[in-house]
């Protein structure tokens, strides 16, 4: 075997290596003998679906007291998170081999160590910086992500995959992967929005091709199993709204002026540095960049697990480059956001937290790619 072979096969052992790892510190460390994952009612959802033969919903309200009766042994009151499933149901189908899985924590577990594998082997390929990888999973906000085990990580993982690919000309993998991002549309709409304006423009039909191929499968797979789901999902997250809590960005003129008008000000302004710097340099990274800042504010978003893809954001315009200064900056703000946790009530200040951090990413994406382009 020659060495060029022998790579992609180490790659590969170094791959499950560290998600064998990783999945086993994390049950070890905050899953074993917990029960505050928000991968567990998911997992339920699709078990219980399994175990009904195909009979019941994803949505169905009967799935979702089987799914509290699974988990906490009883029905929940109607003020409580009803952890019913209010995914898309394409996400059932990433959710089907851990859902096999009987053991709650271990699939968990796996879950969990699978997006943090992904996230840190795409961190380095990108960035050939150990300390990117260190930056990007200390992020208190990825942190936080894989506490709860959240769909995040995985997402963040499989969207750096689609940019590498995307760059080593390789537009099938890239456009296979782009579609599978959606699975967190309030997220990525605006990356995947991004990426095929950009490779429209540019012409890359393989990539396009690639991209109605998966996104084709994906969706009609989830059709052929569960119906026609969307209207199911949507009521499903009507329903969600009515005891857990939402937030649009630019509602913050509701809860202060003077920061409303601040907020606006500053995102026009940068809105406008944005225009100019992408028609002169129109590079994918820096677009795809933009784009994930621009999602969380201008989408609807629910609380602050969303704020894990933003060191994503920086890293793309950071492209085999160890950390810019700006990284230590993002990482502080980070971490002193949650001390206004002591002082503001915690259903004020998470949003807070959605409306500011977003907006600083930006700025910080554009100082970023305006320096790198200067020492060019």
């Amino acid at each position: 075997m020659t060495t060029r072979s022998a790579r992609p096969a180490l790659w590969v052992i170094v791959f499950f290596a560290l998600w064998l790892s990783s999945s086993f510190l994390f049950w070890k460390i905050w899953i074993h003998g917990t029960d505050h994952t928000d991968f567990y009612p998911r997992w339920a959802g699709v078990r219980i679906w399994l175990s009904s033969g195909g009979s019941l919903s994803l949505y169905h309200p009967e799935t979702t007291r089987r799914i509290q009766r699974l988990l906490y042994g009883r029905p929940l009151s109607a003020t409580q998170d009803q952890q019913g499933f209010a995914y898309p149901a394409p996400l059932a189908l990433v959710i089907l081999p851990f859902a096999i899985v009987p053991n709650r924590e271990i699939a968990a577990a796996l879950w969990t160590g699978l997006g943090c594998s992904l996230t840190v082997l795409s961190v380095y390929f990108w960035t050939r910086s150990v300390r990117q990888v260190l930056w990007v999973i200390s992020w208190p906000f990825m942190i936080v992500a894989l506490y709860q085990a959240q769909i995040e990580p995985l997402i963040a993982g499989l969207l750096l995959g689609s940019v590498i690919a995307a760059f080593q000309n390789r537009d099938t993998w890239s456009g296979f992967l782009t579609p599978i991002l959606l699975l967190k549309p309030q997220s990525t709409l605006l990356f995947v929005a991004s990426w095929l304006g950009y490779m429209f423009h540019a012409r890359r039909n393989k990539a396009l091709r690639a991209f109605g191929i998966s996104a084709f499968l994906i969706f009609g797979s989830s059709l052929l199993l569960w119906g026609w789901w969307p209207p199911e999902w949507l009521a499903a997250l009507s329903r969600y709204k009515n005891y857990a809590q939402v937030i649009w960005a630019p509602l913050i003129w509701q809860t202060s002026y003077l920061g409303g008008f601040i907020w606006t000000l500053a995102l026009l302004g940068l809105l406008v540095k944005i225009g100019k710097q992408v028609r002169q340099t129109p590079a994918l990274e820096l677009i795809l960049a933009y784009s994930l800042p621009l999602s969380l504010l201008f989408l609807p978003q629910t609380p602050i697990w969303s704020l894990g893809f933003l060191p994503i954001s920086l890293i793309l315009v950071q492209k085999n480059r160890p950390p810019h200064k700006v990284n230590l900056l993002a990482s502080a703000v980070g971490w002193l956001s949650f001390a206004g946790y002591l002082v503001w009530p915690a259903s004020q200040w998470w949003q807070a937290q959605m409306q500011w951090i977003p907006l600083l990413f930006l700025f910080m994406v554009q100082y970023v790619a305006s320096t790198r382009r200067s020492e060019a």
